[in-house]
């Protein structure tokens, strides 16, 4: 598990990147720069559901949502284990144990201890 802090937005988001300034991020709705929020990486065990793909600055990531709606980033490698030993059933997980973890400069969901 990576032993680091994990950004989130103040309404709990995980953002899977942050800039040179690693204390704000733009915040659309705000349309302006806040503060990051950074949280100790812990596992926790939640159903998720995939709501869809995004391509970042150099790679394809996928993202999830937690059933109280907030989002989450998953590495293609990570989906990749999360399909083939766990499978994705109408769009969900079952209930699994996640971290993070950190990829380069991004920052990801990942399978916890399972």
């Amino acid at each position: 598990m990576y032993s680091g802090k994990i950004p989130f937005t103040v309404q709990g988001h995980q953002l899977d990147w942050v800039g040179r300034d690693a204390s704000t991020y733009y915040d659309n709705v705000a349309r302006g720069y806040v503060g990051v929020d950074w949280r100790d990486n812990v596992y926790f065990r939640e159903v998720m559901k995939l709501t869809g793909s995004t391509r970042g600055r150099s790679a394809a990531n996928f993202e999830f949502e937690d059933e109280q709606g907030r989002t989450y980033n998953v590495f293609l490698s990570d989906m990749v284990r999360i399909c083939k030993e766990y499978g994705i059933k109408e769009g969900k997980t079952d209930r699994l144990e996640w971290c993070f973890r950190k990829q380069g400069q991004s920052y990801g969901l990942c399978l916890g201890r399972v």
